[in-house]
């Protein structure tokens, strides 16, 4: 309180010196017989300095706003501080593994049935709200959980990725938000957008790249296997069964409150692995020489946001309210 009065008090003594010191320039410098266009120039003391000084501290005070603005930007920024309470954040599910296309060889034996495994899931990445911890400076920016393992021979199936646990502190929003790419990640978009643009390819080509992203092969039968009808049929069985599952993969947008202790939440889940090629054997067609790729896991783009301090500055600021008001 004290510092405050002399606050006024110097400001007051201020504007009389520069009073002051105005009038005594008027009466020793100019007269009326000066020519009515030249405009006086007067003195700055040390004291007026101060006052410009403390104006141009208001003006700067008005521009909160934009720093509210760029709060966000400094916090993304700033990576050298133990406590964290926001951070952005890519997490990305593990891929699934190939089906493998393997027949059992035996001696002296022509026919033989296939035995190519199924390729493991890939890994969930999987948050948990833990209550040992109290910031968000551990979390790594990009989370990519384990790929799952190709299928082997003799039926060995693929082991699937491990799930990535992340541990983040009691209280935590988790928000998933749309990214703004910026000038190289839109030059590389441009590019692939111009090198794989469908309008501008004919029909073979786009099926040829269709082909490519969902099948494996059996050595030298590439050309082969797209010529069978076999494989035509196996190709419509698996649109039939990719057409069947297509809703139940539509997710909505995370919005998250991780306020139960120790519990987990599955934000990105890992691809489904491929099929051998017994999955393709049927009672025309004993060695199906083709196999299918793993689906590539979900990718989001989170915000974490720790509301603990929000709320821990509301219940002091309610506290504060209630002093006041028992003291009065």
């Amino acid at each position: 309180m004290e510092s405050h009065v002399q606050n006024i008090l110097r400001k007051r003594v201020c504007f009389v010196n520069l009073f002051l010191r105005i009038q005594f320039h008027n009466s020793r410098n100019f007269s009326i017989n000066d020519n009515a266009d030249e405009k006086p120039i007067f003195l700055v003391g040390q004291h007026d300095i101060a006052i410009i000084k403390e104006c141009e501290k208001d003006n700067d005070l008005n521009n909160d706003e934009r720093v509210r603005d760029q709060s966000i930007q400094y916090k993304l920024r700033d990576k050298t501080r133990q406590f964290t309470d926001f951070i952005r954040v890519v997490v990305k599910g593990g891929t699934g593994g190939d089906g493998c296309v393997a027949f059992n060889r035996g001696k002296f034996e022509s026919k033989v049935p296939p035995s190519g495994g199924n390729g493991g899931r890939g890994g969930n990445v999987i948050f948990v709200a833990s209550p040992n911890h109290s910031s968000l400076h551990s979390v790594l920016r990009t989370i990519n959980a384990s790929r799952g393992q190709n299928g082997k021979g003799h039926m060995q199936h693929g082991s699937a990725g491990k799930n990535l646990i992340i541990p983040v502190p009691l209280g935590t929003i988790v928000r998933e938000f749309v990214p703004q790419p910026n000038k190289n990640q839109l030059e590389k978009v441009d590019y692939e957008g111009r090198m794989n643009n469908n309008e501008n390819l004919d029909e073979e080509t786009k099926l040829a790249k269709k082909r490519a992203k969902t099948w494996v092969h059996y050595p030298r039968y590439d050309e082969k296997n797209t010529l069978n009808s076999f494989f035509l049929e196996a190709e419509k069985m698996m649109e039939e069964e990719e057409r069947y599952n297509r809703p139940f993969k539509t997710e909505e947008k995370l919005n998250l409150d991780l306020s139960i202790p120790d519990a987990q939440y599955v934000v990105a889940q890992g691809g489904s692995g491929g099929k051998g090629n017994p999955h393709f054997l049927t009672n025309a067609n004993r060695s199906p020489k083709y196999a299918t790729k793993g689906e590539e896991g979900r990718i989001r783009y989170l915000e974490l946001e720790l509301k603990t301090i929000a709320d821990a500055g509301l219940h002091l600021t309610l506290l504060q309210l209630s002093i006041l008001i028992l003291a009065q």
